[in-house]
């Protein structure tokens, strides 16, 4: 029997462990309103084993969610300690580079270097199974990455091109200026790495990683809306903010080859037997 342990001491009833960041309280401001509570702020990442029926019955609450979104992860079926990469991302293609080349009659050519960027999520999984083919611990890194919103900045470069000089003169031309503009975007990467010991045929549920994002825009006349106390009539904010939750599920099931050869054909192999 795996069971956690509650802040009292006590064993849970329902198989959950939670880890919990409780440094936050520690660190809290002396001003702006903080309330202090526990899980008011930080990183608090929880897991949790789950059966069969509280697996369908968490996806059942969680797709009457509007605001929800469910992605179906794939299966994958591997060895004992093999490594499997599991990618749900889209690719953004941004122009990072330029490359100057010569031609054999002496023109320069510019070709822009346009890199893919992944946004989306990442996931290692690396199964071994215990000595009894009861558990199995899975080494399980998480990897987040998504643009930071806003417009991407543009770096421009600028490359002298002279003018190759004509025969009756041997002054060269005024040199021509070419402007390359390169995108640096900005990209926000929340990684995350934990072990876990799984029944198997168990579920277990990670959650913790949170991405909140905020923004806040001002608008009103150039002169009424920086005066004090009379700009609150000449002047709009607008907040928006949007927080976004990843929950992962994983259920690890054993298969053992001499089993599942019995299951799909009814053929046992006789037992070896040394003379």
């Amino acid at each position: 029997m795996i069971a956690g342990i509650t802040p009292s001491g006590n064993f849970t009833s329902d198989l959950d462990i939670p880890i919990k960041q409780s440094s936050y309280p520690l660190a809290m401001p002396s001003f702006g309103g903080y309330s202090g509570l526990p899980g008011a702020g930080g990183l608090a990442m929880g897991l949790a084993f789950l059966s069969d029926i509280q697996v369908f019955l968490f996806m059942e609450a969680v797709q009457g969610d509007r605001r929800t979104n469910v992605m179906q992860a794939p299966k994958l079926t591997m060895f004992n300690g093999q490594n499997a990469n599991i990618i749900v991302a889209e690719n953004q293609f941004f122009v990072t580079g330029v490359n100057v080349s010569t031609l054999i009659n002496g023109n320069i050519t510019f070709a822009p270097q346009v890199q893919a960027f992944p946004f989306g999520v990442y996931m290692n999984v690396q199964p071994l199974i215990s000595a009894d083919r009861r558990t199995v611990r899975l080494n399980i890194p998480v990897t987040l990455t998504n643009l930071v919103p806003g417009p991407v900045s543009l770096f421009p470069v600028v490359v002298p091109i002279f003018p190759s000089s004509s025969a009756l003169s041997t002054n060269p031309g005024d040199p021509i200026t070419f402007t390359q503009y390169i995108q640096q975007p900005v990209i926000n990467t929340i990684a995350v790495q934990t072990t876990v010991s799984v029944p198997d045929g168990g579920t277990v549920l990670m959650g913790g990683i949170k991405r909140l994002s905020e923004s806040r825009n001002e608008y009103g006349p150039p002169v009424l809306s920086k005066i004090p106390y009379l700009n609150r009539l000449f002047r709009n904010n607008s907040y928006g903010r949007e927080a976004e939750s990843l929950l992962i599920m994983v259920t690890p099931r054993i298969i053992i080859q001499e089993e599942e050869e019995f299951y799909q054909t009814g053929y046992k192999a006789p037992p070896n037997v040394n003379p």
